[in-house]
């Protein structure tokens, strides 16, 4: 068998050496395709976090670049305009949240 077990009957018999020896076998392969799938779904799931946070940061920094452009060049800004993007930037920031907890 590939591996020990204490098994409560005798695996002497050739046809119940093989079912078992197949069946630690098959059991193995399909473990092995559980781990590696599931560290794959994690650590997707970290990069997928760490992407929306990148994205976030950009949104931020350029709302502030443009918004001391404006201020340089003596434009308006709307208050209003900046407020729907902060709400906007503070509701992604909560979906992050949200999705990691």
């Amino acid at each position: 068998l590939p591996y020990r077990v204490w098994l409560p009957y005798d695996i002497n018999a050739s046809p119940i050496f093989w079912f078992i020896s197949i069946q630690q076998i098959v059991s193995l392969f399909f473990a092995s395709l559980i781990n590696v799938g599931t560290e794959t779904l994690v650590f997707g799931l970290i990069l997928q976090t760490c992407a929306q946070f990148e994205i976030l940061e950009s949104r931020l920094r350029k709302l502030l670049t443009n918004k001391t452009a404006s201020y340089l060049n003596h434009l308006p800004a709307s208050s209003k305009i900046r407020k729907v993007a902060i709400s906007e930037y503070i509701h992604h920031h909560l979906c992050i949240y949200k999705s990691v907890k």
